[in-house]
């Protein structure tokens, strides 16, 4: 004698019972086991609705602790690794993993792929319009397949075949109408995401477009401030330069007031003309460098002008003259224009 176990008008088993007697139940018995049968469908169909709702508390308490440890999490690729690591374990999947869009190039870039033993080392790059996974980057939808070796795919293919992936939900991580990337979970035998699943993996891809926007943010206002500090820096480098350029500057002139005032450019000794030449020279040269520096911030006209080499070697020549007397070298020159 049997009677059906049933749950939600489907028949989900069978209540069964046997005698070693003939004719040992009657009618009574068999209402008796339906009614026993019932109850049991009951029970078990009141089980299962506490099994579901203790998942999705779970479920629910991962994503709150998710949300309060990414929300501080400031490396980009760090927040990127942790969504699809979560996601793996919230949806129970094979693979998870995390495609991040370019925009310029119109490129999905595979930044992170989980399996139950960790991160995968995988490269992947693939166009949107090549693969199922472009449907849900245009649309801003969710797209899923519970057949991934009929369907016309072309990323993860040796993937797919090797781990014998069949089903796959893409979920796109949008931000204000940007999207950012998919976040991909793949099971590996037939199975269709219901409403539960697609909705873990919505607020899971919701929380990770805020943490990845946050962390994007981060990294600008990092750059800001490091360049800020340079500029302040550079700002007191400058000041610096000033102040000394000024300190040089007063001296200078004195000793270039009291070298006028000496009245040495008529000599009779044509080294020691050339000599006071030279110095008279590199007085004005350092007059202008201490002049330049002041006038840094507020001039940016170009120092360089047109000179002629033989000048540039006469002058070098001056000035390693003694030197070259002391060694008893001779210098001669030769035709320059």
């Amino acid at each position: 004698m049997a009677a059906p176990l049933t749950e939600g008008g489907r028949t989900v088993g069978a209540l069964n019972v046997d005698s070693c007697e003939v004719g040992a139940f009657d009618e009574e018995d068999l209402r008796l086991l339906v009614l026993i049968a019932n109850e049991a469908s009951r029970v078990l169909e009141n089980m299962w609705m506490i099994q579901q709702l203790r998942k999705k508390a779970d479920q629910l308490q991962s994503l709150v602790l998710l949300s309060q440890d990414i929300s501080g999490t400031r490396k980009f690729d760090e927040v990127l690794h942790t969504i699809s690591r979560e996601g793996l374990l919230l949806l129970s999947c094979r693979l998870s993993a995390f495609f991040l869009y370019d925009e310029k190039q119109d490129l999905l870039h595979l930044q992170c792929l989980h399996d139950e033993k960790g991160l995968r080392n995988y490269e992947e790059t693939l166009k949107p319009g090549d693969s199922l996974l472009g449907t849900a980057l245009r649309g801003h939808r969710q797209v899923q397949t519970r057949d991934l070796l009929r369907t016309e795919e072309h990323h993860f293919m040796d993937l797919i075949r090797s781990e014998n992936l069949t089903s796959m939900l893409v979920t796109p991580v949008i931000f204000e109408d940007a999207p950012i990337g998919l976040l991909v979970h793949y099971i590996d035998s037939p199975h269709r995401f219901h409403d539960d699943e697609q909705m873990i993996a919505r607020a899971l891809a919701d929380l990770g477009a805020i943490a990845i926007e946050n962390a994007r943010l981060y990294g600008r206002v990092f750059d800001s401030e490091e360049s800020m500090r340079k500029s302040e820096r550079l700002t007191t480098l400058g000041t610096l330069a000033a102040e000394i350029a000024h300190e040089i500057r007063n001296p200078l002139m004195v000793v270039r007031l009291l070298f006028d005032s000496l009245k040495l450019e008529e000599q009779e000794d044509e080294h020691k003309g050339k000599d006071l030449l030279v110095i008279r020279e590199k007085l004005n040269h350092l007059e202008q460098i201490a002049g330049r520096i002041l006038e840094f911030g507020k001039s940016r006209e170009s120092f360089r002008k047109n000179v002629r080499v033989r000048e540039i070697l006469e002058d070098a020549a001056v000035l390693v003259r003694l030197k070259l007397e002391q060694s008893q070298v001779s210098l001669q020159w030769g035709n320059l224009s």
